[in-house]
C-alpha cells in the first residue's frame, strides 16, 4: 500500500472501498459516493506486501503461495498444511477474512489445505508482527483474503460470469463456476466449486528397505458454495459475504506399512456483514458483524462410522470511525469476539469473550509517510504498539522501518484440554521486533523495468507455549528460554519488452535463524521444522497470446529434534506452465487454456517425517469467461 498524496490512500486490487478525491467523486454530483480507507491500509506501510493473483484457477491457498516460494509443513496431499513466517510458528500466523481473523479458535490456526483461491478477490501476504492492527496470532505474518463487490458503471443490470473445469495425474477432476449481476448501485455474486483428486501417486519410504509403493486411501474431495452480495447510495456502503466449505479426506497409509491413518471431515463456514457510511471526504464508520463456525470430524479408520468431532464457533463485532484532516488520517476501533467451543476431549463447552480497543494515526507528505498503531485487549490486559515509517530518497528508492510489539493468548485447546488433573495457568506469549529495508522501483526506459527489495528483521519471543509429555499425558506449558529469531527477506522483479514479446522474473528469497531454548540456561537452537533457507524464482517468456514459465521451488534443511540431531534435508522442485490467456471473441465470451507440469524431473522430497508426497504431476486447465 502506498499513499497516493498528503490525503488520500491508494488500494491495491479489486474495487472495494478506496480513497478518492473530492474532484473525482463530484464528477456525478447527485450520487456523491466518498470511499475511504480501512484498517488494512494501516496494517502495510514500511512492511514487505506480496499480492498475489488469484480467482481464475483451482489450486488451494497452499498451491497459491507455494508459487511465491512461501513455505508450509505439508502432512502429505491430504493431511494438514500449515504456514510458517519467519520462524513463527503456525498458530503465530493469523489468516484475515474479509475484515474479520478466522483462524481455528480450538486450535489457533488455519489448514491452508481447507482454503481455496477460487472467485476470491484479493490476496495479501503481510510479512512480520501486526497485533496492533490485527490482534492475536500476528506474529510471523497475516494473510489477507477479500472478496469485493464490484459494481457496474451503468443502471442497466448486466451479468458476468466463468466456468473452470481442470485435470490432472492421480485421478484429480475439478470443476468451479460463478455468475455474477451488477449495475452500479447492486451487486450479486454466487460461486460454487468441486474439486476430486484420488492422489494415487507412487512413493518410497525413504531410509526403509521397502519397495517403491502406490498410494491409498488418500482421497480428497472439497466443496465450496459462496455468495457475495453489495450494495451501495450516496454515503451508504453494504456488504455481505458468506461461504461453506467442506473437505472430506482420507489420510493416507502408516510408515512402512498398508495401514490407513483414517480419515477426516472438515466444515468450514464463514459470514460477514460490512456498512459503511461516510457523509463527507473527512469521516466515515465502518462496522462489521461476523461469524465463523469450524466443524473436523476424526475416524480412527476409513470405515467408522462414528468418530470424534470438534466443534469452534465465534461471533465477531468491529466498529472503526475514520477521520482525515489535512496530512493526517486516523481511526478509533472496537472488536469484540465471543468464542465458544466443544469437544469430547473437553469438560463440557468452553467459552470466552475478548474485548480489545484500537488506535491508528497516519501522516504523509510527498516524501515522508508515518504510521502509528496501539491496541489493548482487556481480557488479557495486554497492550501492543507499532510504528512504520517509509521515506522517499528519491523517485526510484524507498528507505522504510518498523518497530513493534504483539502478542498471542493461548487457543481453547492450551486451556480446557484434559490433561490428566494438571491444571497451569498459561500466559500469552509475547514478543517484540524491528525490521528495516530498502525498496527500489525503476523503470529504466519504456521496455525495461526492474524493481528490488531487501528487509532484514529481528523479534523474540518470551514465554512461547509447547505441549511437553507427563506420563501418559501431555499438557502445555510456558517454556521459560523463549525464543530469538532473525533474517533477511529478498525480492526482485524485472521486465523487458523486445518486439512483441516480453521477458519477465520474479523471485523471492527468505533466510531465517530461529534460535529456541527450553529454559534460561539451556542452549538455543534452531526451532524444528523451520527451514534455513527457501524461495522461489520464476521466468517466464510472454507473447502476444501466448506465455511460458518455469518456477525454481527450494526449501533447504529443516530440523526435526529440539537437539538439532537429525534434519530432513533440502530440495528444490522445477515446475512449467504454459497458457494462452484471455481470448475474446466480439460478442464478449473468451476462453483461456493453462497446461502446467509440476515437479518435472520427479524429485523425491519429503516435507515433514513419514509423509510422502507426489511425484511429477500434469495438469489441464479451461476457462470460460463472458461479460
Amino acid at each position: 500500500m502506498a499513499v497516493q498524496s498528503p490525503l488520500f490512500f491508494q488500494r491495491t486490487g479489486g474495487s472495494d472501498p478506496i480513497l478518492i478525491s473530492p474532484s473525482a467523486a463530484s464528477l456525478n454530483p447527485l450520487d456523491t459516493v466518498y470511499i475511504h480507507a480501512q484498517r488494512l491500509d494501516f496494517a502495510t506501510l514500511g512492511r514487505v506486501v506480496r499480492t498475489i493473483q488469484i480467482g481464475d484457477d483451482n489450486k488451494s491457498l497452499t498451491d497459491a503461495l507455494d508459487d511465491q516460494g512461501v513455505f508450509f509443513k505439508q502432512y502429505g496431499m491430504t493431511g494438514s498444511s500449515i504456514i510458517s513466517r519467519r520462524g513463527a510458528d503456525a498458530n503465530q500466523t493469523q489468516v484475515n477474512w474479509n475484515g474479520i481473523p478466522v483462524n481455528n479458535v480450538m486450535l489457533g490456526m488455519t489448514d491452508f489445505n481447507t482454503l481455496l483461491t477460487w472467485g476470491n478477490t484479493d490476496l495479501f501476504l503481510v510479512d512480520g508482527g501486526n497485533s496492533p492492527t490485527v490482534g492475536s496470532g500476528s506474529m510471523g505474518g497475516t494473510i489477507f483474503m477479500r472478496n469485493s463487490a464490484q459494481f457496474g458503471a451503468q443502471n442497466k443490470f448486466t451479468s458476468r460470469g466463468k466456468i473452470l473445469f481442470s485435470k490432472g495425474s492421480f485421478g484429480e477432476r475439478n470443476f468451479g463456476a460463478e455468475l455474477g449481476v451488477s449495475n452500479n448501485r447492486c451487486f450479486l455474486a454466487v460461486t460454487a466449486a468441486r474439486f476430486d483428486r484420488s492422489n494415487t501417486f507412487s512413493f518410497a519410504d525413504k531410509g526403509l528397505d521397502i519397495p517403491l509403493r502406490r498410494m491409498e486411501n488418500a482421497r480428497s474431495e472439497q466443496g465450496l458454495i459462496r455468495g457475495v452480495l453489495g450494495y451501495r447510495k450516496g454515503k451508504h456502503y453494504l456488504k455481505g459475504v458468506s461461504e461453506w466449505v467442506s473437505m472430506q479426506r482420507q489420510l493416507g497409509l502408516a510408515l512402512g506399512s498398508f495401514q490407513p491413518l483414517g480419515k477426516q471431515e472438515d466444515g468450514n463456514f464463514r459470514s460477514v456483514v460490512e456498512y459503511i457510511y461516510q457523509p463527507n471526504q473527512y469521516w466515515s464508520a465502518t462496522h462489521r458483524m461476523g461469524y465463523i463456525q469450524d466443524e473436523i470430524e476424526y475416524f480412527e479408520t476409513p470405515k467408522l462410522v462414528i468418530g470424534s468431532k470438534s466443534l469452534a464457533k465465534t461471533l465477531h463485532f468491529q466498529s472503526e470511525i475514520y477521520k482525515q484532516w489535512g496530512n493526517w488520517n486516523g481511526f478509533l476501533g472496537t472488536d469484540i469476539q465471543y468464542q465458544k467451543a466443544n469437544s469430547e476431549y473437553y469438560l463440557g463447552w468452553a467459552n470466552r469473550t475478548l474485548p480489545a480497543s484500537l488506535l491508528g494515526i497516519n501522516w504523509a507528505n510527498e516524501s515522508l509517510s508515518a504510521v502509528f498503531n496501539a491496541r489493548y485487549e482487556w481480557h488479557e490486559k495486554v497492550p501492543t504498539a507499532g510504528l512504520s515509517i517509509c521515506y522517499k530518497t528519491s523517485k526510484w528508492i524507498s528507505i522504510k522501518a518498523n518497530a513493534h510489539n504483539s502478542f498471542r493468548r493461548p487457543n481453547l485447546n492450551d486451556l480446557f484440554w484434559i490433561t490428566g488433573n494438571m491444571t497451569r495457568e498459561l500466559k500469552p506469549e509475547k514478543g517484540w521486533g524491528v525490521e528495516g529495508g530498502l525498496d527500489m522501483r525503476r523503470i529504466f526506459t519504456k521496455r525495461w523495468s526492474i524493481s528490488t527489495e531487501a528487509t532484514v528483521y529481528y523479534r523474540t519471543l518470551d514465554q512461547p507455549i509447547l505441549w511437553v509429555p507427563n506420563g501418559s499425558f501431555w499438557y502445555p506449558v510456558n517454556l521459560e528460554g523463549g525464543g530469538k529469531y532473525a533474517g533477511i527477506q529478498l525480492a526482485a522483479s524485472s521486465r523487458w519488452k523486445f518486439g512483441t514479446h516480453a521477458l519477465a522474473f520474479k523471485s523471492n528469497w527468505d533466510r531465517v535463524s530461529s534460535r529456541v531454548r527450553q529454559t534460561t540456561n539451556s542452549d538455543a537452537y534452531q526451532q524444528i521444522f523451520v527451514p534455513n533457507w527457501n524461495g522461489n524464482f520464476w521466468v517466464a517468456l510472454e507473447a502476444k497470446r501466448w506465455n511460458i514459465g518455469t518456477n525454481l521451488q527450494y526449501v533447504g534443511k529443516r530440523f526435526i529434534q529440539t537437539d538439532n540431531q537429525a534434519f530432513l534435508p533440502s530440495y528444490k522442485l522445477i515446475n512449467i506452465q504454459f497458457q494462452i490467456p484471455d481470448v475474446v471473441n466480439y460478442l464478449g465470451y473468451g476462453w483461456s487454456i493453462n497446461l502446467e507440469a509440476l515437479n518435472v524431473f520427479n524429485t523425491v522430497f519429503i516435507n515433514m517425517p513419514g509423509r510422502p508426497m507426489p511425484g511429477r504431476m500434469l495438469k489441464l486447465g479451461l476457462l470460460f469467461k463472458w461479460k
